[in-house]
């Protein structure tokens, strides 16, 4: 008889961890702001509390800026499009 395989193998120190720690403590800030935002919270969050939540969240979640591509007049821009086609043969 075998022996059942092992569910959760991370351990505390383990970086697939702490990764899952911080994902579930980002959307833990994000659905308390959020919360706020929408007034379902008993009490507003106090501006130092919002100051707090925004450094961490910029830590954790990447900044969505606005990026140009600009291409050289020796080497212009090329883009390729790449298009993928899945058939049913059933």
């Amino acid at each position: 008889m075998m022996a059942a395989p092992k569910r959760n193998r991370t351990h505390p120190s383990d970086a697939l961890h702490v990764k899952t720690r911080k994902k579930i403590q980002t959307t833990q800030l994000v659905n308390r702001l959020q919360k706020n935002a929408l007034g379902e919270l008993p009490e507003e969050l106090s501006n130092s509390a919002l100051q707090s939540m925004k450094i961490l969240l910029d830590k954790s979640l990447p900044s969505l800026s606005s990026t140009e591509l600009v291409g050289d007049s020796d080497k212009p821009l090329v883009i390729t499009e790449v298009k993928r086609t899945i058939i049913d043969n059933t």
